[in-house]
């Protein structure tokens, strides 16, 4: 009987773990896949179950404390596509972990009931199992049961050989991916892509890397630079975009400023950036090299985890080649994304982070905007090189409805109320007229300076609002642009549509634009 629980937990377990993709959004195809699909599948399979088996010697068990991981990914995926509507990919792995560590930004989005839920089910699993099973060395030898575990790790790897050998490389949309793969088998193969050796695109948007090496003293600046060199600031703003596109009825008050930069800004307008909702790094990198995300490859999902594992092209190399210091400034926490490794990469000479700020300097549960404006003035003011310094904004971070608002404040945001989702709508308009009052700070004040300045400011992502994206039935990622120059009169066509990784080269060429 002990040797019979043993394939019997398996193989229903198995038909189990297909049967909860019926749960997955999008639903894969459980049939008509292709053969090398249900072998990586039974491969992955085998392997959780044998590893589980290996640490608690209980057949059912194992199965279940498989299913119940299984159905973790499945929730957690769900809920990542209803949110920022990508589903789940190899690399979000890593939000286990980025939720252990920064959990504000993530468990609200689980759901509390489904997180509580999980925890229970767990708990439940472990408590009956353990009083309902007994350990299988008890009625089997120790060596019995090591060959038993040898065998299926055998198993294992030929089911993962052929099904590799076999396999289609994943088109790199997720959602067609997971619909004919399987969601195994497509976190499978994304891992897999992930590992392969690194080609790097061939465009190279701002050069081949300098020569000189990040301690090393800066070269003499490039006559391609105009003289004097103007400070370069380029703002990526916290979940901004004009949400009037998707909700009208907003009071003047919050754009009030941002629309009157619209006037006096070389160029301005609608901005295609990677992620929707969150993501923040896929916009940053574009940005930062000038690469697409579609020319990442793989990478493109999170270049951090190993494409930007070693010195690129970028803004920061080019102006450091030419004289400037460089200066990223994020007020959270630089290990997050391992910014603190991927930003020396990246070119820059300082990264500036939540150690930087004290609590004063929060609005809501961040620190604010206008903190950071004061942080970078005063590096601005004080420095004879010229800068170029990246800010990557916070206050506008979700969750959203874990912030609190007055009646009286939404009445002053909103000139009507949405259907839904009212109070985060005015919390987000709250931060808006911040992030307003920060660009409308820099420019105010770069005009003083004694050296010219430009400003290149953009939204990230839209914000998380999926209630109201689904009422209003609004799909446009897109965010917005400002490019400001303390030299230049605006250009006649002031409001072209264009991609991110085209704004970072368009105001490095600014810089160097004789003053019309």
């Amino acid at each position: 009987m002990t040797e019979a629980i043993w394939p019997l937990a398996l193989v229903l377990g198995g038909f189990a773990s297909l049967a909860l993709e019926n749960l997955v959004h999008p639903r894969p195809r459980c049939l008509g896949r292709k053969l090398w699909t249900y072998m990586i599948h039974g491969g992955i399979w085998l392997l959780l179950f044998t590893f589980w088996l290996a640490l608690v010697q209980r057949p059912i068990f194992a199965a279940l404390l498989s299913l119940a991981l299984w159905l973790t990914v499945v929730l957690v995926g769900n809920a990542k596509e209803a949110t920022l509507r990508e589903p789940f990919v190899f690399m979000d792995f890593e939000y286990f972990t980025d939720a252990i560590k920064h959990p504000r930004l993530y468990l609200p989005f689980l759901g509390l009931w489904r997180a509580l839920g999980l925890v229970l089910l767990g708990i439940a699993v472990v408590a009956a199992a353990f009083w309902a099973e007994a350990p299988i060395t008890v009625q089997m030898s120790t060596v019995y049961f090591l060959e038993y575990l040898g065998l299926s790790l055998l198993v294992v790897f030929i089911l993962l050989w052929l099904g590799d050998r076999w396999s289609d490389a994943p088109s790199l949309c997720p959602q067609e991916d997971i619909r004919n793969m399987g969601f195994a088998p497509s976190l499978w193969q994304y891992g897999r892509a992930e590992r392969q050796p690194i080609r790097l695109p061939k465009a190279r948007p701002f050069g081949e890397l300098p020569a000189i090496a990040a301690d090393e003293a800066l070269r003499p600046l490039s006559d391609a630079v105009a003289s004097p060199p103007a400070h370069l600031v380029i703002v990526q703003s916290e979940s901004f975009f004009d949400i009037r596109r998707l909700w009208p009825h907003i009071a003047p008050e919050p754009f009030a400023k941002l629309d009157s930069m619209r006037k006096s800004a070389y160029l301005s307008g609608q901005i295609h950036v990677p992620p929707w909702g969150a993501n923040t790094i896929r916009t940053e990198f574009s940005l930062l090299t000038g690469w697409s995300p579609a020319s990442l490859g793989i990478h493109q999902f999170q270049p951090y985890r190993f494409l930007a594992r070693q010195r690129l092209p970028s803004i920061a190399w080019k102006l450091k080649a030419q004289g400037y210091r460089t200066l990223c400034i994020h007020p959270y926490w630089s290990n997050f994304y391992d910014r603190h490794v991927i930003y020396p990469l990246l070119g820059f000479d300082e990264f500036l982070d939540i150690s930087a700020f004290n609590e004063a300097d929060r609005s809501g549960p961040y620190i604010g905007d206008q903190a950071i404006a004061q942080k970078t003035l005063e590096l601005l003011t004080q420095s004879e090189q010229p800068l170029f310094i990246f800010i990557i904004t916070m206050e506008n971070h979700g969750p959203l409805h874990l912030e609190s608002i007055t009646p009286e404040e939404r009445r002053i945001l909103l000139t009507q109320d949405p259907p839904v989702g009212a109070d985060d709508l005015a919390i987000y308009l709250r931060h808006v007229a911040h992030a307003g009052d920060m660009l409308h700070a820099l420019t105010t004040k770069m005009q003083t300076l004694s050296r010219p300045g430009v400003v290149a400011f953009y939204g990230d992502h839209v914000p998380i609002m999926e209630n109201l994206y689904q009422n209003r039935n609004f799909n446009d990622g897109r965010t917005d642009y400002w490019l400001w120059s303390s030299r230049h009169e605006p250009a006649q066509s002031s409001h072209p549509e264009i991609r991110v990784e085209n704004l970072g080269a368009l105001a490095v060429d600014l810089l160097a634009m004789p003053e019309a």
